[in-house]
Parts: structure tokens; C-alpha cells; sequence
């Protein structure tokens, strides 16, 4: 008997040695990483989230200490300080953590210090201590967006219960709230599964076919868009004027005055605009382009070349756009119906893509574009670069004319086609990332602009038979 009370009483000695080891071996880690607070490394924020709690409890009164020194001294030097110390802080706390974490965002006004922990506290600390929180930054952002909004939309799609989900329904659905907001919400609604959160995403995606006839598209209120004008023997007064009918500001118009107005817009086939590099650089061929402006404009050939010309007008197909326009967009002017279905090219929002049934892939391709553009009103002409085997879809959630940016009939003047360009799907490997389960997916969307690229990454998620957006994140951003 006493053999095996020796035993265990040398046992419990050797397990306390190890405990008290492990113990010693861990909290020499965090003393290492305390005294590197201000230079921590990806790793090390790695190794805090894995120590967690006993490493949040160290550095908690660190981080208090910095912020009330920032507090009484608000210079850049301790701003950055905190700023350490917070996200140390952040990497290792844990959801009981939330009211410490809470109570230091309380006592700072600094925005960038604030942030750090905002972000935390709505995307993994326990989202019900800050309902109230997230509430009122929604209230705010609906009257001016802020950088925080989309934080709070977090929070709350994270509480997901059915008081936020009509909150968050009511905002996405006023259109005098700010539209980054109203996107931020319609990209993470349906992360909560609400079949009314699902409905509403859904119902928020515009799905009408059809644009307004082409005269209606073209904006001639601004005065100084006014290029020349000239008054005919007859007394009519013509006028040469830039505006918007496919996206581009600086396209070419032949008006005539009537009544004090100008109206009657008929497309040129010319454009002011020339596109450029990244560099600033404008494309090759800018100085035949030149010398037919000028010709155009300061020596008067307009004049000869539009006032009169009935093959600016002719429409041989009689859908609405002139065979200079389908010309110009690369459509077919022999062809009333390009896409077969049913509306004329003239008001078809999608010319070249006809309604039909989606596989997988492209129902998600299309969710994700959905994602990108539902809430946003971004008018003109949309270039879409399907990946290789997706045949063009009709896309409603855009406001102008959607054409695809390959497989079209060769446009006249393809160096001036301008408008918005988006590249669907992943450039290498599968156009579309699906998880194991074939519930969820991510898709790149590559969008351009003229002056601005950026990439994003659409998280979706399936709920029955189809896809919605959960999320999005930017992988990458430039402006030329």
C-alpha cells in the first residue's frame, strides 16, 4: 500500500513539473512577444490568437497605459504606439473579452485607434454586448456613409436575429440612404439565412430588360458640352455637341434647335475621348484622331460631313439604332433582333445575350456580378469578359447597355468604345472556387473603369437552389 502511495505522490510531483513547465515555456513566449510589441511579425500575431487569454490579460494594461498617454498627448509617436498595442491586444482576445475591449474604444476618439478595435468587436467579438453600438453607427452612416458602416452591418448580421434583419432591410431599401451603405448590406444580408433577409436580397436586384430609346438616353442640358453651331440658309440652327448615350461624356452628337432646345440627337461615329495607358501614355493612332477633330471642329468640316447626312440615320434594320451606331458597338445593322429574344437591339438592354437557363458556374458568375453592382448606380455601357466556355447571359442588375467584351462583330472604332469593364471569374485554374460541400463559392470579379482597376473576391453561399453573396473583400486596387 505505502509503494503505491509513493508512486503516485512521485507521479503528481512529475505532472507538476511538467504543468509548471509548460507554464514557464509559455509564459516566456509572451514575455517575448511583449517586449517585440511595437515590430510583431504576421507569426506572432498568429502565435497570440493560439495563447489567447492568458496573453490578452498582459498586454490589456499595456494598451490602457498607451491609449491614456495618447489620450493626454495626441501626437503621431503615440498614436502608433497604441496602435501597436491594440492590435497585439486584438489578435489575442477571445468573445468573453468584448466588455475590456469595448471599454478601451470607449475611451479614445482617434479614428484609426478606434477602428482596430471596431473591427474586432462587430466581425469576432460577441456582437450582442454592442447591439446598441452597431444601431447607432447604422443611423449615422444612413445619413452620411462612413468608414465604419460596413463594420456595423457585420455586427449585426452576426446577431442575425429578426429585429436586426428587418432594421437592416428598412435601410437597404430607402434609396435616400447612401448607396456604398445600402451595397454594404446587400452583400451580407443573406449571411444570416433569414428567409426575409434571402427575399430581400433578392427583390433588390433590378431585373428589367429593356433601356429607354437612345434619344432618351442622351443627355443636352449642359451648356458648355456645346462644341460649334452653325444656322443653315434655311434658318435652322445646327449644333455639334459631347454627351452620353453609351457611357462616354465626350462622344459626338448632331443636334438642331427647336424651340430654344436643342434635341434630335443623332451619333456621329466620333468621339473627343482617346483612351490612354496606365502610364498616361495615350494609345497608338491619337494623331489621325487629333487631325480629324480639328478638321471636324476648328476648320468647320462638321458641317459638310453631318448637317444633311442621311447616313447618319439610316436604320436598316429599323431597331432603333442606326447603322453607324450598331457599327460602332459591333452589332449587326442587318439584324433587327441580334440575340433572338424578342426585343429590338434598340431597347435591348443586353443586345448580344439572350435570358436562358444557368449551370452552376454561371449562376454564381452572375451572383457575384450581382454583388458588385445591384446597389451601386453606375450607368453606360458594361464590357463583360465571361472566362472561356461561358457562353454571354443577360445581366439586369446594370443600368445601361451590357455587351460582352469579346465575340461581338468587330466595331468600327473599337479604340473608343468606353465604358465599364468586368472580367468574370478567376484568371487561372477554375472560373469559380467551390467549397467541399457545394454550398458555398468565391468568385474574382476584375473591374475597370478607365482610370481604375481594383479586383474583389465574392464570398457566396448556397440557400436552396441559389446563390448569394455573404461577402466581399478587395484584393486589390490602382489608379492610373
Amino acid at each position: 500500500m505505502l509503494w503505491r502511495i509513493a508512486l503516485f505522490s512521485r507521479l503528481a510531483c512529475v505532472i507538476c513539473l511538467l504543468a509548471f513547465g509548460a507554464f514557464s515555456s509559455a509564459q516566456s513566449e509572451i514575455d517575448s512577444l511583449v517586449s517585440r510589441i511595437d515590430s510583431l511579425k504576421d507569426a506572432d500575431y498568429d502565435r497570440l490568437k493560439a495563447i489567447g487569454d492568458s496573453a490578452f490579460v498582459r498586454i490589456l494594461p499595456i494598451a490602457s497605459e498607451r491609449l491614456k498617454t495618447e489620450n493626454a498627448r495626441p501626437t503621431e509617436k503615440n498614436a502608433a504606439s497604441a496602435a501597436y498595442a491594440l492590435q497585439a491586444l486584438v489578435a489575442c482576445a477571445t468573445p468573453r473579452r468584448t466588455r475590456a475591449v469595448t471599454a478601451l474604444y470607449d475611451k479614445t476618439s482617434r479614428e484609426t485607434l478606434q477602428w482596430i478595435l471596431f473591427q474586432w468587436m462587430a466581425s469576432e467579438g460577441d456582437p450582442s454586448v454592442n447591439r446598441q453600438l452597431f444601431e447607432d453607427k447604422l443611423y449615422l452612416a444612413s445619413r452620411n456613409a462612413n468608414g465604419q458602416s460596413g463594420l456595423a452591418v457585420t455586427g449585426l448580421v452576426r446577431i442575425g436575429d429578426a429585429a436586426a434583419v428587418k432594421l437592416l432591410i428598412g435601410y437597404m431599401k430607402n434609396k435616400k440612404t447612401p448607396e456604398d451603405f445600402r451595397n454594404g448590406i446587400f452583400v451580407r444580408l443573406a449571411r444570416t439565412g433569414s428567409p426575409q433577409a434571402l427575399d430581400a436580397v433578392r427583390r433588390a436586384v433590378p431585373r428589367d430588360r429593356k433601356l429607354p430609346p437612345l434619344s432618351q438616353r442622351v443627355d443636352l442640358s449642359a451648356k458648355d458640352d456645346v462644341v460649334a453651331t452653325h444656322r443653315d440658309k434655311s434658318g435652322v440652327e445646327w449644333g455639334l455637341v459631347r454627351s452620353s448615350g453609351f457611357g462616354c461624356p465626350n462622344d459626338l452628337w448632331l443636334v438642331r434647335k427647336r424651340r430654344g432646345r436643342w434635341g434630335d440627337a443623332v451619333f456621329t461615329g466620333v468621339s473627343e475621348y482617346w483612351p490612354m495607358y496606365q502610364t498616361g501614355r495615350r494609345l497608338e493612332g491619337f494623331e489621325a484622331h487629333d487631325a480629324e477633330l480639328k478638321n471636324l471642329v476648328e476648320l468647320k468640316g462638321w458641317i459638310k460631313r453631318f448637317v444633311g447626312n442621311p447616313d447618319l440615320t439610316k436604320d436598316r434594320d429599323g431597331d432603333g439604332y442606326s447603322d453607324v451606331v450598331e457599327k460602332w458597338l459591333g452589332l449587326d445593322p442587318g439584324k433587327t433582333d441580334s440575340d433572338g429574344d424578342g426585343l429590338p437591339d434598340g431597347i435591348d438592354k443586353n443586345p448580344l445575350a439572350a435570358r436562358r437557363p444557368l449551370d452552376d458556374i454561371e449562376s454564381a458568375l452572375l451572383a457575384a456580378f450581382e454583388a458588385e453592382t445591384a446597389e451601386r448606380r453606375m450607368e453606360g455601357t458594361l464590357f463583360v469578359a465571361y472566362p472561356a466556355g461561358v457562353k454571354p447571359f443577360e445581366v439586369t442588375s446594370w443600368s445601361g447597355l451590357v455587351l460582352p467584351d469579346e465575340g461581338r462583330a468587330k466595331p468600327t472604332r473599337p479604340e473608343a468604345l468606353f465604358g465599364f469593364r468586368f472580367r468574370l471569374g478567376f484568371s487561372s485554374g477554375p472560373p469559380v472556387k467551390f467549397g467541399k460541400d457545394g454550398k458555398t463559392a468565391e468568385v474574382q470579379i476584375q473591374e475597370s473603369g478607365g482610370y481604375y482597376e481594383k479586383i474583389d473576391v465574392v464570398t457566396l453561399r448556397k440557400f436552396g437552389n441559389e446563390w448569394f453573396p455573404v461577402d466581399v473583400r478587395n484584393a486589390g486596387w490602382a489608379i492610373s
